[in-house]
């Protein structure tokens, strides 16, 4: 890739482009300097840089949420982009943190999430157009046959086990330890806003729980505390967004916990109380 329009542009908004680093988030490439982070977006699939330009501008609206800032955005080429002030710390993957600190994030974590859920209105744009539980929940049997990972009794019992969806609020979706990261063992920024969704809130537990927590319930009854979580029927709720998800969460599980035997449990609820039970 020809950097130096990329360079351009950086010098262009009073930013130094010295040593710039060139890797891929996810499918996009980022153009990384010491101050900012530019996401060049291929303009054939406009989709995630729509929704992360849309996250950006709700998240920078309320003007205390640790996201990156939006510098600007535009198109440069053949792709769109969007330049983002650099966050400060590392990812959590880079991190070596004590039980304790590793529960004070998830407290922290908690608190800032929930006003996440609170931003309103959600922008009509790019996936936050539509609610991918209320959409494509009854898809969920489909997906895991062809998944592969859920024993085939516990996927005949997921139609009549899922749930409707209880409120549609912004939902980063991939909250990982790619994605948070911290500076002096604090809570210092969340990352990567393309796959967000506006849909139940408990859609943001699977990754969070699996990716960033390794599924450890301490974490997460820290995570519930932070946040004033209240739900009479949470962990069905929990496992309902689980078996709803647009990736295979259970594959994720199994990275975490490879000593899980999916298939002695009979039922989904007995799977779903050694998941999310607190």
């Amino acid at each position: 890739m020809d950097l130096g329009p990329i360079l351009e542009l950086i010098n262009g908004l009073g930013f130094a482009a010295d040593q710039p680093e060139l890797r891929r988030d996810g499918t996009v490439p980022v153009v990384r300097t010491a101050e900012v982070v530019v996401k060049l977006f291929p303009v054939t699939d406009r989709r995630d840089h729509d929704t992360e330009l849309a996250a950006y501008r709700m998240l920078g609206a309320s003007g205390a949420l640790p996201v990156p800032d939006l510098v600007a955005h535009g198109r440069v080429g053949d792709r769109d982009y969007l330049v983002l002030s650099r966050s400060p710390g590392r990812p959590v993957l880079e991190c070596s943190l004590t039980d304790r600190q590793r529960l004070d994030l998830a407290h922290r974590l908690g608190s800032v999430i929930k006003s996440v859920h609170r931003l309103s209105p959600i922008l009509p744009v790019g996936r936050l157009r539509r609610d991918w539980l209320r959409d494509h929940g009854r898809g969920a049997a489909r997906r895991h046959r062809t998944w592969g990972t859920l024993p085939e009794h516990l996927i005949t019992q997921i139609d009549d086990y899922l749930v409707q969806p209880s409120e549609r609020v912004l939902v980063h979706a991939d909250l990982c330890v790619d994605h948070v990261f911290v500076d002096d063992d604090q809570l210092a920024g969340i990352i990567d806003w393309g796959g967000a969704e506006a849909t139940d809130p408990h859609y943001e537990l699977p990754v969070l729980h699996f990716g960033l927590f390794d599924a450890d319930r301490r974490l997460l009854g820290a995570f519930l505390d932070g946040y004033g979580w209240r739900a009479d029927d949470f962990v069905r709720r929990a496992m309902s967004a689980t078996l709803s998800q647009e990736f295979d969460a259970f594959d994720l599980l199994g990275q975490v916990r490879p000593d899980l035997d999916l298939q002695t449990y009979p039922t989904l609820d007995d799977l779903a109380d050694d998941l999310w039970q607190l």
